[in-house]
């Protein structure tokens, strides 16, 4: 039975989200209320990972948010999962052509706003984890933002250039969640989860595999040893490594063989392999020495994973253990005496320096002991404040955080600040500069010529200790590289005078990994830590704004994107926007100082484009004001609560407020005060010529 025959649509339907998220809950279902711009609930989430809400818990959410609703996914909805179909459905038609028509004829499908599918269903056995299971390299000629399908994307740049990798079509499973019907754009078009169909496991597979022959992108190899047994510095002078001549000459498609895994069939250039204990179908693909896996049943491999021959020798024969693969090879002959890998040549790229960067040695594994401080040795210290290396923007050997949306000016910001910095004058005239030195920007984003003319139109001063590397000559270089920390201090003391503060601009280029993964950011902010208490330098990062409706954000630290735990890893934070003819500067983190009573506002003297000197001024502006629409919200309920006996028609409103705001406005704010339940459009009596009246409910909140 599909929405139509329910009786109901999104938007007439007699009951509100609460009857129907009940039926999704007898259905066994874990739903939830979400936002549906953001894709989320409004609520912590997590604990329902693993349990079904409560009805009195669902009652509770349907009354007070009337948004959307969700399904989270997984054991706890036993064993739902979805293939969701991005980018319009693009893969969909190729996809439902190579699918039985008796198991196509099972699952649930539901068109989403974007022009996209879910298919639905529940699975006999448990659900992996999310897998992408059909994706496409697309060329960028640049680091720019580009709109695909139209969603919008930050582009990467590896060894082959600027690119962006499309998912197509991926999984919804363990731990993961959707929005359905009768969210708003969301309908059901082939049946209805209150009665979601069980696949066999068999079934399942088959869905599955008819997705992957659709992938057109295989991803490079990770390096997934341990960290503890990877080489600590950048390619130099070094022995040739059993592994990587293992990569070249071993025989994977033999110790594949070995282990059970069947060659079944060449697929263009790909040959296709399945995993031990399956009789059809297929779970890899091998193609130029590249193992990538798609099964999430191929243990000991994990699922959308590419693994080099050396990686797939260790996990099949060693159990994950480099060490003893090394070993072991070495003794079959694998590696040789020497293999000069010349070094990464840096001497171009700071032509103004003729001292070159000395070798990095490799740390030793050893890890000492460290001597703990007693009371007295702590008071002894006689630490009367926190030092900044900028008062209240930049403690000494730690890291500041700048973020903003395109044409923010953050880039800007920085360039000021390394002026300031460099000359000891205070920072925007606000902040004094208390250890004046030598600044660096490592670039990511800017090209040689972009930065010439940047400085010019700062008329910086040549003679200020000021370093600038461009994002051609350090595009392999990056957070995730073994090694980084130490190439990082060998490159500043290659430098006369040597910096004392580095920007890094802009954490999604050197940061490579996932920025929703709290441990992966964790960690790579540990590494600039890290440089910061060894070099003795501070580090300013510059970051992005999330790319949903940062502006629909109330607190400015939802707006910076990717996880919370980069704000949670720095002393300070700031937020960078353009308020109209002002560019605000406002401060979302701080330690060691009263919390900011107000945000600092740039006001520009010329336009931004102009080459020469940009004269600016400085003005401390109130918090940030409310948005028009909320402002339009206050104004409705303002006319609703003065017109109680006598209620308004929408059009009344409209027009006693059409010096307020715009007409679009004003339809948007009534839209949004009859979502959260504050108000509602009556239906006037028949005959009077009147549009639905706005009569004023219950404040839910209450």
């Amino acid at each position: 039975m599909d929405s139509t025959e329910r009786g109901y649509s999104i938007l007439t339907m007699d009951n509100n989200l609460e009857s129907i998220a009940a039926q999704y809950l007898n259905a066994g279902l874990c739903v939830l209320p979400a936002i549906a711009k953001e894709k989320r609930p409004p609520i912590s989430w997590k604990p329902y990972q693993t349990r079904l809400p409560t009805p009195e818990e669902c009652t509770a959410w349907f009354k007070k948010y009337s948004d959307a609703l969700c399904i989270i996914t997984g054991a706890v909805s036993s064993n739902l999962e979805i293939i969701d179909f991005d980018v319009a459905s693009e893969k969909f038609p190729a996809w439902s052509a190579k699918v039985p028509a008796d198991i196509f004829a099972k699952v649930v499908i539901e068109t989403t706003p974007s022009g996209g599918k879910h298919v639905i269903y529940r699975c006999q056995e448990e659900v992996s984890g999310n897998l992408k299971l059909a994706q496409r390299r697309i060329p960028c000629s640049g680091p720019d933002e580009v709109a695909i399908g139209g969603k919008t994307y930050t582009p990467r740049e590896d060894a082959n250039g600027w690119n962006v990798i499309i998912t197509f079509i991926e999984t919804r499973g363990e731990g993961g969640l959707f929005l359905c019907d009768p969210s708003p754009g969301y309908k059901f078009v082939q049946g209805t989860i209150v009665n979601p169909p069980t696949l066999t496991s068999d079934e399942r597979e088959t869905l599955l595999m008819r997705a992957w022959e659709l992938n057109e992108y295989t991803p490079v190899p990770e390096d997934v040893r341990p960290a503890s047994e990877r080489t600590p510095s950048l390619p130099r002078a070094e022995e040739m490594r059993p592994g990587d001549d293992y990569n070249e000459r071993g025989d994977i498609k033999a110790l594949l063989g070995a282990y059970g895994w069947q060659f079944v069939k060449n697929s263009g250039e790909n040959e296709c392999w399945r995993r031990p204990g399956k009789t059809s179908g297929w779970s890899a693909t091998f193609k130029g020495r590249v193992f990538y896996v798609f099964s999430a049943n191929a243990a000991p491999f994990e699922a959308n994973k590419a693994y080099s021959p050396f990686n797939a020798y260790v996990m099949l024969e060693h159990n994950g253990n480099f060490t003893a693969a090394a070993k072991a090879l070495r003794s079959q002959g694998f590696g040789n005496d020497m293999l000069v890998v010349p070094e990464i040549d840096f001497s171009k790229l700071l032509a103004a320096q003729k001292k070159a960067a000395p070798a990095v040695e490799s740390p030793s594994t050893k890890i000492e002991l460290p001597k703990p401080d007693t009371t007295k040795d702590l008071l002894d210290l006689n630490v009367e404040k926190i030092p900044y290396a900028i008062e209240r923007i930049l403690p000494c050997r730690d890291i500041c955080l700048v973020a903003g949306a395109g044409g923010s000016l953050k880039t800007w910001l920085f360039l000021e600040m390394m002026r300031s910095y460099s000359s000891g004058k205070s920072f925007l005239g606000q902040f004094e500069v208390n250890t004046p030195g030598a600044a660096l920007l490592m670039d990511k984003e800017s090209g040689r010529e972009r930065l010439a003319l940047r400085v010019r139109k700062l008329s910086i001063d040549p003679q200020f200790p000021l370093y600038f590397i461009p994002r051609d000559s350090i595009s392999q270089v990056h957070l995730g590289r073994p090694g980084f920390d130490d190439w990082m201090l060998s490159l500043l003391d290659s430098l006369d005078p040597r910096p004392t503060l580095v920007g890094f601009d802009s954490w999604t280029r050197w940061f490579r990994g996932n920025e929703n993964n709290a441990s992966e950011v964790a960690a790579a902010m540990e590494i600039i830590m890290d440089i910061c208490t060894r070099a003795d330098i501070s580090a300013v990062i510059i970051d992005h704004a999330r790319k949903s409706s940062p502006t629909d954000r109330s607190d400015s630290r939802d707006k910076i994107r990717g996880s919370t735990d980069k704000i949670n890893a720095v002393s300070t934070a700031f937020w960078v926007e353009r308020r109209e003819d002002i560019y605000a500067f406002e401060e979302v983190k701080g330690r060691d100082y009263p919390p900011s009573t107000g945000v600092l506002g740039l006001r520009f003297g010329q336009n931004l484009t102009n080459q020469n000197l940009l004269e600016f001024t400085v003005e401390i502006v109130p918090d940030k004001p409310e948005s028009k629409i909320e402002l339009a919200k206050l104004k409705v309920m303002e006319l609703v609560n003065k017109n109680l006996d006598s209620p308004l028609t929408q059009a009344e409103i409209t027009k006693k407020l059409e010096n307020f705001a715009s007409v679009n406005t004003i339809k948007n704010a009534i839209s949004e005060l009859e979502g959260r339940q504050f108000i509602n459009s009556v239906k006037s009596e028949k005959g009077s010529g009147r549009s639905p009246i706005i009569v004023k409910l219950d404040d839910p909140n209450d």
